[in-house]
């Protein structure tokens, strides 16, 4: 095996775990995790039949699919490390997205042993499982630097909001102080009128 991914057969595996995403059955959820190794060993017993795996997301980002009939365009495609073997997973959903450091347990398809080219450049093989359940058994542990760059954001959001709190304090001290001095040209104004009425009576 180790062929690249083939599209057709592929896609139908995808569009088949749309269809039942989200649902696991009671002996989905009681059977044992499938070794890995088996998945190496014999791929064309497990291709197209439901596997279960746990473990750590390497990597995972969002992938298009190319044209299909069952309106994917989109898939979260990533690394899974089990047991220190990688397996690959297409998840047929990028809501909610997982990352680097959650640990998964997670149901799907057996596609095949695929073929793809590593950090390094040289050419890896691994399981390659389309996804139909995913349950999050811990997160990743939010980083310093996540966690400083909220903090940042925080910080400009309130900078933000006192900013505009200025300025609509001096606009409304602005428009008091017009006011203010057009009730007192006002009244400046009906003074010197009386005082006029009261010359002109004398």
């Amino acid at each position: 095996d180790g062929a690249p991914l083939e599209s057709k057969p592929f896609h139908w595996l995808l569009g088949r775990a749309l269809a039942a995403y989200g649902t696991v059955d009671l002996l989905e959820g009681r059977n044992p995790d499938t070794p890995v190794a088996d998945l190496y060993a014999r791929p064309a017993d497990f291709r197209g039949k439901k596997v279960k795996l746990t473990g750590l997301v390497q990597r995972m980002s969002t992938a298009p699919v190319g044209d299909n009939p069952y309106g994917i365009v989109n898939v979260q495609s990533g690394v899974l490390s089990v047991g220190g073997d990688l397996v690959s997973l297409f998840i047929p959903r990028t809501r909610p997205a997982y990352r680097a450091g959650d640990l998964l347990r997670v149901y799907g398809f057996f596609f095949k042993i695929e073929r793809y080219t590593d950090r390094s450049g040289g050419q890896s093989r691994a399981p390659a499982v389309i996804v139909t359940a995913v349950e999050v058994l811990k997160r990743a542990e939010t980083s310093s630097d996540d966690g400083f760059d909220r903090m940042m954001t925080m910080i400009y959001i309130v900078a933000g909001l006192i900013a505009v709190w200025t300025v609509l304090r001096l606009y409304q001290r602005r428009r008091q102080q017009a006011h203010y001095a057009r009730m007192e040209s006002l009244r400046r104004s009906r003074r010197s009128h009386d005082s006029d009425d009261s010359q002109d009576t004398t």
